[in-house]
């Protein structure tokens, strides 16, 4: 099983345009492989950003340096074949461009914005979200995200009230919620 995992951010220009390991979280290594697009916390400021899986390993080329987490695999429908990143390689090598540049050209540009946050339900409370674990006040926010497969923290200030963090609180206390990180309106399969 492989714990890290060698990314390309698409966003870096030519001269720090390298492969950087990342910690694969336990939940994520059996879904994780060479081509998925996932998203990291990059640079001193952590900002979420978009990155090319390119190789798989089971440990960092530096083990003096800690490695950050990935947060989240994009939808699988965006992941590159072997052969898509061969090509991405090869235009990189003979147009000096970046990695992330190459990809671009082979992609709608849709399909690459940034991602953005969304508050989801634990899969164990995905049918029903039981009495008596949180208060009733809680329950009912949980039950809206549930409904709506995931929302933004915005979204639910404007539906609830911007109180509505003190319920989200007790639900993350609870494990009945997690952030996760999605591309918005992601394409069909680019074949």
């Amino acid at each position: 099983m492989f714990e890290y995992a060698g990314i390309h951010v698409l966003k870096n220009p030519f001269h720090i345009d390298n492969t950087f390991d990342y910690f694969i979280p336990p939940d994520l290594r059996d879904s994780i492989s060479v081509g998925d697009f996932v998203v990291v916390p990059f640079g001193n400021s952590n900002k979420r950003e978009i990155a090319l899986v390119v190789s798989l390993k089971k440990c960092p080329d530096n083990e003096n340096i800690s490695c950050k987490p990935i947060f989240s695999i994009c939808d699988k429908a965006l992941s590159f074949s072997d052969e898509m990143l061969k090509l991405c390689h090869f235009i990189k090598e003979q147009t000096l461009c970046s990695l992330g540049e190459a990809v671009k050209t082979m992609m709608p540009y849709a399909a690459l914005t940034d991602p953005h946050s969304v508050i989801k339900v634990n899969e164990s409370f995905e049918k029903k979200i039981p009495k008596g674990i949180v208060s009733e006040a809680s329950r009912l926010v949980a039950d809206h995200i549930r409904k709506k497969k995931g929302t933004s923290l915005d979204e639910l200030k404007l539906k609830f009230s911007p109180s509505v963090t003190q319920f989200l609180q007790e639900l993350y206390d609870a494990k009945i919620i997690y952030d996760d990180y999605e591309i918005k309106d992601p394409p069909k399969k680019y074949e």
